[in-house]
């Protein structure tokens, strides 16, 4: 099976070539644009009646975007610039389509602006991203995860806040 849905355009990359300063020579260094045919596995969904196209992430690219996305969204820990860039690295993977059919993928921000009315179906448009490419998150795996969490994850928080709070206790009782 390829990976690029076979109605997709053909691997088209534009070169654009940038000027690159080297002393005492001055070269041309090509760089590639993603086109409609980056699009891996597209699949596509509707947010609020418009339609969209999204995919899977390239694997270099998703790995930088799993584990930058969910620490950014937190508040004190990430900051906001790191969330809308990543934001933004999510939504080159999606593509609006026109009610002709024309697609076009949302690059830039004043795409997503253009594209996407409100900011509730831009979250919605990216949880369904993060669910496409995230396995745990695709909702029969859920109800495993949220069990394992449970058993797991919960009594050790537990634990760990008794420790704090023993600590903190003793503190209290030498003053």
């Amino acid at each position: 099976m390829s990976r690029i849905q076979d109605t997709a355009p053909k691997a088209v990359y534009r070169v654009h070539l940038r000027p690159f300063r080297l002393d005492p020579v001055f070269l041309y260094v090509p760089s590639v644009s993603v086109s409609m045919a980056a699009l891996l596995y597209p699949k596509e969904i509707t947010v609020s009646g418009k339609r969209f196209k999204i995919s899977k992430f390239p694997a270099v690219e998703g790995r930088e975007i799993i584990a930058k996305y969910p620490i950014s969204l937190l508040p004190k820990v990430g900051d906001y610039k790191t969330s809308e860039e990543t934001m933004l690295k999510i939504m080159a993977r999606v593509a609006a389509i026109s009610e002709n059919g024309s697609e076009i993928l949302l690059v830039t921000r004043e795409l997503v602006d253009n594209h996407i009315p409100c900011w509730e179906d831009l979250v919605r448009i990216e949880y369904a991203m993060m669910e496409y490419n995230c396995s745990f998150l695709q909702a029969e795996s859920l109800s495993g995860f949220w069990e394992r969490f449970q058993k797991e994850a919960v009594p050790y928080a537990v634990q760990i806040l008794n420790q704090y709070s023993n600590s903190l206790s003793a503190k209290n009782t030498q003053h």
